[in-house]
């Protein structure tokens, strides 16, 4: 696991297809950086960054059309009345889930036999472990 993503803050877990996963993070306010999108192959233990939302102060909600996910995003310095803007982030084959809206996770999701469980403290991550059957992986940062 990228050690950037071990210490973020989780916005949402996707499953995809087979041993893969969309990670969306927000910011970290110490390193002045944006919201990010993680792919992992779990099967191989491939990670890597899909994007970045420059602009974005945070994530408010999450959505997929075809083929991108489009982010509602909080723009720095907005006033008490909540100004958003939308980012649409195109996603490569292989890594573009179902259409629909997004549901924030909170650091575990279950999808049929997949559980995929982010451990440790939130912005401290220590492990990330993917159950799937009887099938057991551990990736650390």
């Amino acid at each position: 696991m990228p050690e950037e993503l071990g210490a973020r803050e989780l916005s949402a877990l996707i499953p995809l297809d087979g041993w893969r996963l969309l990670i969306i993070s927000q910011q970290t306010l110490e390193e002045g950086d944006a919201p990010q999108v993680h792919g992992a192959d779990l099967g191989s233990g491939h990670w890597t960054r899909l994007a970045e939302l420059p602009g974005c102060a945070s994530i408010a909600g999450i959505r997929v059309e075809a083929g991108r996910l489009v982010f509602t995003c909080e723009v720095p310095g907005g006033d008490s009345h909540g100004a958003s803007r939308e980012v649409a982030v195109p996603l490569g084959p292989g890594w573009s889930p179902r259409p629909g809206p997004v549901q924030a996770q909170a650091a575990e999701i279950r999808t049929g036999p997949t559980c995929i469980r982010f451990e440790g403290l939130p912005c401290a991550w220590e492990r990330v472990t993917v159950i799937r059957g009887r099938a057991i992986r551990r990736f650390r940062p």
